[in-house]
C-alpha cells in the first residue's frame, strides 16, 4: 500500500478529488452559515457588519504598525543615550 501526498489539495496529483474550500469546510457548509447569518441579521445588516470587521481589522494593523514604529524610535533613542 502506497500513500500519496496531498488528499485533499487540489492541484496535487494522485489526490482525491474535493470541493474543501476553507479549513476543511465544503460548500454545503458554508452555504449554511451563510443562510444561518441572512436570517440572524438579515440581508441589509451583513454589508453593515462586513464593513465594520474590515475598518476593525485596518485600524488593528495599523496600531500594531504604528506600536512597532514607536519602539523603534525609543530604542534608537536609548542607543543614541549610551553612545554618549
Amino acid at each position: 500500500m502506497t500513500f500519496q501526498a496531498g488528499g485533499l489539495i487540489p492541484g496535487v496529483p494522485g489526490a482525491a478529488p474535493s470541493l474543501a474550500v476553507i479549513g476543511g469546510l465544503g460548500v454545503g457548509e458554508l452555504l449554511l452559515i451563510v443562510l444561518l447569518l441572512v436570517l440572524l441579521f438579515g440581508a441589509r445588516r451583513i454589508p453593515q457588519i462586513a464593513r465594520g470587521l474590515g475598518e476593525g481589522i485596518r485600524n488593528f494593523k495599523s496600531g500594531v504598525k504604528d506600536s512597532d514604529r514607536l519602539q523603534g524610535g525609543e530604542e534608537e533613542d536609548e542607543g543614541n543615550r549610551r553612545e554618549r
